[in-house]
């Protein structure tokens, strides 16, 4: 979680006015002389590691506040039930905003949010298990699931609970430890938050945590008095569950974390933190950041704690309908079920004993470790009597189980399963049923120990005419080459013609790659032919950032879904631990600032979402460099190539070169997909409509002074529509907000900028050495004509120091120019201008930008020809 200074601030304060945990004499003695060797608080947890994932959400401190609970409830009250990190996510803050839990918190607002609520919800209501786990609720600040979607009751009152700090600091090492020893032995958890300084530091800690595996100790205190970075500086909280103090070279904490399995090489999410460490840690800034906190809670929960059970529907299933396996009744062991093994085995969806795990067919769930004996049931609303048909979605790899159908108690039927050979290859058995109108309850009790049941579906019974024939299905789609499932079966491809079929309902799913599944009913009639034709939707990932042509797409902004979906690349994780946590490699530009995409081997690829708002030729400007010979990329559209470079070979990773390629596009939403070949580094695309240029006679000749154009804005530009200029040379600007190049500093020439001209010749605006010229066209100024070794400076205020994106609206009519940013003296970041094949062609190019509090000096130097038109500053 990165902080801003006011966060920061605040949590430092918070914990430092916590209230001190309550250190037994015996138990702390015991602590200090050593007799405490080992403690170990995971049996007191339910949790699966794969599910235990926060992903890109910033909700760290609430699963380890939750974790606290947990604990707590199954030590003080013998219950052991997961829960509902949803259930804060979707009800603090109301869900959403700049203050939602995905933003970070500490454990002073974890007990503060529940000191209001006074409830604690299981995970196993409907609608209370995590869901927050996406780039939509990171980009977006807010909960994926409405708080009024999830089910309150049952619940587990809260009688008190109080955050409180266990002293570390200024206590000495052992104390220190001893301290923390002392509140693990009496069975609570310890809340662990610690701090990085930078950006290093964090990489550093992300290879730990993905290429090492559980028995691998981490060093929190390498860093120890190194600056703290505002725009880098950041915090992650982690659950202490134990500790091993019996080998004096290798004694450590043991951490459980939320960030998953590390691609299986921590398949139980733990790690190692060396205990030997100095606990006044700190890093150096205006104040004292102390580099980690150990705190704790006091809590109990209400004296009966246990939830009265639901009886009744799950979920309500009105006839004619499909009911998933694992939406049996509420009521519990021998009310709404049977189950033989204690707990859920596969730890998702709900939380009792039967078990419930991720379905490979087509997403959901499905009851797998079937025993013999064991038994589902369910309620079901018939609003009209007559024939129906059970139709069963089953697996097994062995031949022989049995499933015995009951209808309010009374034997309905026996379907034999065949052997599918595998446990996730599904398929259908059918049995006729009889309802009359009203509510019913069916069992399904299971006679075999080797089966899995996905859903069960009940549809009207539809006989066919007596000797009359099956009907006929054809179905075509475009595009054709799609399958179809009749029924959950794969029936073939389109087009396809199924010759007999059973009259009645039938269900079609008709799914391709790349395009929105359609999913259709039918009704096939005796001896009829039932055309069917669909036109199937181009299904798009979503965009990471929007890209609405012309722009620049940053390569690292490629779509979200991850492998496969938004990208393909070769590793599972990003080597260079930067800006995204996922495949795809990405490291920082070293001399321009922003992020590259790098490490790129045969056959990755990266797809983005674009809007195309009119079709024509667009100019594709490829910024980024080859790293061996024979490399290349290829762009296309909707799977159709648009045209293939090969990227410079410029000696160097951290030097780019440029590529320009014409291409034709149409209008509307498409995916864009670089393929690549060989090694590489891409940093971005540029888009530019190809506009007829307007060609400039110069006004004067016989001079050597630059040739100064008169802007023409580009059709598919908006222009840049901006008032009168207003502000005074001299005085601070106030950001954020937007500075005109030309409203530089007073002082004249070395003072307030450089000119290698004495003159200004664009003769606009101002009486000064600056080369500024005026556009008829948006009614403004712009500067330029720059030539290497000129610079500007401009006065400016800022009101709270944070990281800000900052855009330059720029120009060249050649490639290699570059602008430097600084702020009193210090680089801030350089911008690469591109080829706009003339100074008066504007584009914006965005960077990143860290700004401190108060007035400060803003200085562009510039590196080779361009034109600077404005700087905009936006939080």
């Amino acid at each position: 979680m990165h902080l801003n200074d006011s966060t920061l601030n605040r949590q430092i304060d918070q914990y430092d006015a916590a209230p001190t945990a309550p250190l037994g004499a015996a138990g702390l003695l015991k602590a200090r002389l050593g007799f405490s060797r080992t403690k170990d608080l995971l049996p007191y947890l339910d949790y699966n590691a794969v599910q235990r994932d926060q992903n890109p959400t910033g909700n760290c401190w609430v699963w380890v506040g939750t974790g606290l609970m947990e604990i707590t409830h199954q030590v003080e009250d013998g219950i052991r039930d997961p829960l509902s990190i949803q259930y804060f996510d979707s009800t603090y803050h109301g869900g959403s905003g700049p203050n939602w839990a995905g933003n970070g918190g500490t454990l002073a607002d974890f007990v503060g949010f529940y000191q209001q609520q006074k409830i604690a919800v299981p995970a196993s209501n409907p609608n209370a298990s995590f869901q927050d786990n996406t780039y939509w609720c990171n980009d977006n600040s807010r909960a994926w699931v409405r708080a009024s979607d999830i089910a309150t009751d049952p619940n587990y009152p809260i009688t008190s609970i109080q955050e409180q700090k266990i002293p570390t600091r200024d206590v000495g090492t052992e104390a220190a430890i001893a301290n923390i020893k002392t509140v693990l032995d009496s069975n609570r958890g310890v809340y662990f938050a610690f701090r990085l300084p930078n950006e290093r530091a964090w990489n550093d800690f992300n290879r730990f945590w993905l290429e090492g595996n559980q028995s691998a100790v981490w060093n929190p205190g390498l860093y120890d008095g190194v600056a703290w970075e505002s725009w880098s500086g950041g915090s992650h909280a982690v659950l202490c569950v134990g500790y091993q103090d019996t080998d004096p070279n290798n004694r450590y904490w043991i951490m459980l974390n939320s960030w998953g399995t590390a691609l299986g090489n921590r398949p139980n999410g733990l790690f190692r933190v060396k205990m030997d460490i100095d606990y006044d840690a700190a890093f150096t800034s205006s104040r004292s950041i102390p580099a980690t906190e150990w705190e704790s809670i006091d809590m109990a929960y209400g004296s009966s704690p246990q939830p009265v059970l639901t009886v009744g529907p799950y979920t309500t299933h009105t006839v004619p309908c499909r009911v998933e396996a694992e939406d049996y009744d509420y009521g519990g062991e021998n009310v709404s079920y049977y189950d033989i093994s204690d707990g859920n085995s596969g730890r998702v969806y709900r939380n009792d004993d039967v078990d419930i795990e991720q379905t490979t067919e087509a997403g959901g769930f499905n009851v797998g470790w079937i025993r013999n004996g064991e038994w589902l049931q369910y309620t079901l609303e018939v609003p009209d009597a007559g024939d129906y048909e059970m139709l069963i979605r089953t697996a097994t790899p062995v031949a022989g189980d049995q499933i015995v159908v009951n209808v309010d108690g009374q034997g309905a039927g026996t379907v034999i399963i065949p052997k599918t050979g595998l446990f996730n290859q599904y398929t259908n058995v059918t049995l006729p049923v009889t309802f009359s109108a009203g509510r019913h309850m069916i069992r399904l009790t299971f006679v075999g120990d080797r089966q899995n049941i996905d859903f069960f579906e009940i549809t009207p019974d539809i006989p066919a005419e007596q000797g009359v024939l099956d009907g006929r299905l054809a179905l075509e789609s475009i595009p054709s080459g799609a399958s179809v499932f009749l029924d959950n079966v794969l029936a073939g491809m389109t087009p396809l013609t199924i010759p007999s079929l059973r009259p009645g309902t039938h269900h079609l799913d008709i799914a391709k790659s790349g395009y929105q599944t359609r999913q259709l009913t039918t009704v096939i009639k005796s001896g009829q032919t039932q055309q069917v034709n669909v036109s199937l939707q181009r299904s798009y990932p979503a965009p990471y950032v929007n890209h609405t042509l012309p722009t620049v797409i940053e390569a690292e902004d490629y779509n979200l879904g991850g492998e496969l979906v938004g990208y393909h690349d070769t590793t599972p994780w990003n080597e260079g631990a930067v800006y995204r946590n996922d495949g795809v490699d990405i490291e920082p530009i070293r001399t321009t600032g922003g992020y590259k995409v790098c490490w790129i081997r045969d056959g990755e690829w990266l797809t983005y979402t674009a809007v195309i708002p009119q079709a024509g030729d667009y100019t594709v400007t490829f910024t980024g460099c080859s790293i061996n010979s024979g490399s290349t990329c290829t762009l296309s559209i909707d799977d159709t190539e648009l045209t293939m470079v090969s990227l410079p070979n410029t000696g160097s990773s951290d030097r780019f070169g440029t590529v320009q390629r014409t291409v034709t596009l149409p209008a509307g939403v498409h995916l864009l997909k670089l393929s690549f070949t060989g090694r590489q580094d891409v940093d971005h695309l540029q888009f530019d409509a190809v506009e007829t240029k307007v060609p400039v006679s110069p006004t004067t000749t016989g001079t050597t002074a630059p040739i100064l154009e008169t802007p023409v804005a580009s059709p598919s530009e908006t222009p840049l529509v901006k008032p009168t200029p207003s502000v005074t040379p001299g005085q601070p600007q106030s950001l954020p907000g937007q500075i005109q190049a030309e409203d530089f500093d007073a002082g004249g020439e070395m003072v307030a900028y450089h000119d290698t001209t004495p003159e200004n010749l664009g003769e606009s605006y101002r009486d000064e050495g600056v080369d500024i010229v005026y556009n008829p066209v948006d009614g403004s100024n712009s500067v330029t004509a720059v030539e290497t070794g000129e610079w500007l400076r401009y006065p400016v205020s800022v009101p709270e120091s944070g990281v800000y994106k900052a855009g330059f609206r720029v120009a060249a009519n050649t490639s290699g120019s570059i602008i430097d940013l600084q702020i009193d003296g210090s680089n801030l970041s350089a911008v690469q201008v591109p080829d706009t094949r003339s100074l008066s062609s504007f584009t914006w190019i965005t960077r990143q930008i860290w700004l401190p509090a108060g007035q400060h000096m803003l200085r562009l130097n510039f590196n080779g020809p361009s034109s600077i038109d404005a700087i905009k500053i936006s939080q």
